[in-house]
C-alpha cells in the first residue's frame, strides 16, 4: 500500500536494464492500444511494479495515468480513486519537468477527468498535449492525445464549422506523418461534421480517394478475424459516427439498426474502458432503444430493456458527474415516461434536460431534447407547443451550426403550420 506522498517521492530508477524495460514496454503499449487493447492493463502493471520496485523513470507518470484508467472502466467503475490517481500522475509527471506529458494529458483528460471535471474543461489540455507532442517529436503520442480531442469534441458539441476547419489540417499532418489509424480517426470526425453541415462532400474520397461507402466496407471486410468476433480498432468508430448521424438527421431505422447491431457486435469484443464516444454512443443507444419500443411493439420488451440498461448506467454515472450526465439521464428518464403514456412526467424531464443541456452548455443535446419534445407533442396532439420545441432546437442547431438539421427542421415546422392553418 504506497500513499500519495511515497509516490511522490520515490526516488529516480538508475538501473539501465529496468530503464530500458520501461521504454520497450512503453513502445509495447502503443502497439498495443491500436491491436491488442487487452494487452494494456497487463503492461500497465508491469510498469507500475518497476516503478515502485526501482524508481520513477520519464514513463512512470503515464504508467501511473493509465492504471488511472484502467480504475474508472465500465467494470471497475472506482471514479473517485481514479480521478486521484490521475491527479497522482499529473504531480509526477510536473515534479520530472513534464516528461511524457502528450500521454499523460490524453490519459488524464481524454479518460479519467470526465467523471469529476466538466467534458468542456479537458479540451484545451488535450490539443495542449498534441501540440507539444508534434514539437517534441513524440508524433504517436501527439496524435493519440488529438484523437482524444476529436472524442471530446464530439462530446461538448463543439461548433461544427470549426470541427471541419480545424480538422482538415489534423487530417493532412495524420497522413503526412503516416499516422494512418489515427487519419481514419480524423477523417471520420470530419466526415460527421461535414454531414451536420449539409455539406455534400466525401471527406474518405478528399483524403484516402475512396469513398465513405466502400471505406467502411474495406474496413469491416478487413476487421473481422478468423473467429468472427473480434475487430481491429479502426473499424470501432465506424458504427458509432453512423448511428449517431442518422439518429439525429431521423434516417432510416433500418440502418440505424444495422449500425446499432454492428456497434453491439464491436461493444462485446472491446475492453471496459470507458472511452468518451462510448459514453456518448451509450446515450445514443438509450434513445435509439426507447424509440423503437414505441414504434414496433412487437419488439417493444427488446428495444426497452436497451433505454432501461442505459438509463441504469447515467443515473450510477450522474452521481460522478452532474455536469456531464444529468441532462443525459433526464432525456433517456422522459422518453421513458413517454413510452408509458406519462406525460406530465415525460415534460417535467424533457424541461429539466432542455434546462441542464443549456445551463452545462451541452449545445447539441438541448436541440436535441427540444426534438424529442417535440415528438412527444405531436404525440399527443400538442401541435403548437411541438412548434414551440422545434423552434428551439432550430435555434440550437444554428448556433451548433448544424445547417442539416435546421434544415429538417424547418420542413417540419412548415408542414406543421400549414396542418394547423387547415
Amino acid at each position: 500500500a504506497f500513499t500519495e506522498e511515497d509516490l511522490l517521492t520515490l526516488p529516480d530508477m538508475t538501473d539501465k536494464n529496468k530503464l530500458a524495460t520501461m521504454l520497450f514496454l512503453s513502445y509495447t503499449v502503443n502497439a498495443a492500444i491500436l491491436c491488442q487493447p487487452f494487452l494494456i492493463p497487463l503492461l500497465t502493471f508491469r510498469g507500475m511494479n518497476l516503478t515502485l520496485d526501482h524508481g520513477v523513470s520519464s514513463l512512470s507518470a503515464s504508467c501511473i495515468a493509465t492504471y488511472g484508467c484502467w480504475l474508472v472502466n465500465q467494470q471497475i467503475s472506482d471514479f473517485q480513486e481514479g480521478f486521484r490517481i490521475g491527479q497522482v500522475a499529473t504531480k509526477l509527471m510536473n515534479r520530472r519537468g513534464g516528461e511524457n506529458k502528450p500521454r499523460v494529458f490524453s490519459s488524464v483528460y481524454g479518460l479519467i477527468n470526465v467523471w469529476r471535471q466538466p467534458f468542456q474543461a479537458c479540451l484545451d489540455k488535450l490539443l495542449e498535449g498534441y501540440e507539444l507532442g508534434m514539437r517534441q517529436g513524440d508524433i504517436d503520442n501527439a496524435f493519440g492525445s488529438l484523437a482524444m480531442y476529436g472524442h471530446m469534441t464530439t462530446c461538448c458539441g463543439s461548433p461544427l464549422q470549426e470541427i471541419v476547419e480545424n480538422y482538415r489540417l489534423y487530417c493532412k499532418n495524420a497522413i503526412m506523418f503516416k499516422e494512418i489509424v489515427f487519419a481514419h480517426s480524423l477523417v471520420g470526425h470530419l466526415q460527421v461534421a461535414l454531414s451536420l453541415t449539409g455539406s455534400s462532400e466525401d471527406a474518405y474520397q478528399t483524403y484516402f480517394k475512396i469513398t465513405k461507402k466502400d471505406s467502411e466496407h474495406i474496413c469491416i471486410q478487413n476487421s473481422f478475424e478468423s473467429d468472427g468476433e473480434s475487430y481491429k480498432n479502426h473499424f470501432r468508430l465506424i458504427p458509432f459516427r453512423n448511428k449517431l448521424v442518422l439518429f439525429l438527421m431521423d434516417g432510416p431505422d433500418e440502418e440505424i439498426k444495422e449500425w446499432y447491431e454492428l456497434g453491439e457486435k464491436v461493444d462485446r469484443t472491446s475492453t471496459q474502458i470507458l472511452f468518451p464516444r462510448r459514453i456518448i454512443g451509450f446515450f445514443i443507444d438509450g434513445m435509439i432503444g426507447l424509440s423503437f419500443a414505441r414504434k414496433y411493439t412487437d419488439e417493444r420488451e427488446m428495444w426497452e430493456e436497451v433505454g432501461n440498461s442505459m438509463i441504469s448506467k447515467f443515473q450510477r454515472w450522474r452521481e460522478s458527474s452532474e455536469w456531464n450526465f444529468a441532462n443525459k439521464l433526464y432525456l433517456l428518464l422522459a422518453e421513458r415516461y413517454f413510452l408509458e403514456g406519462d406525460q406530465e412526467n415525460a415534460f417535467e424531464h424533457y424541461d429539466k434536460a432542455i434546462k441542464y443541456a443549456c445551463d452545462h452548455r451541452f449545445i447539441h443535446e438541448e436541440g436535441l431534447a427540444n426534438v424529442a419534445a417535440a415528438k412527444c407533442c405531436l404525440h399527443f396532439d400538442r401541435t403548437k407547443e411541438a412548434l414551440e420545441y422545434y423552434n428551439k432546437a432550430k435555434d440550437c442547431y444554428t448556433k451548433w451550426g448544424s445547417t442539416a438539421l435546421v434544415r429538417i427542421i424547418d420542413e417540419r415546422c412548415c408542414n406543421l403550420t400549414n396542418s394547423v392553418s387547415k
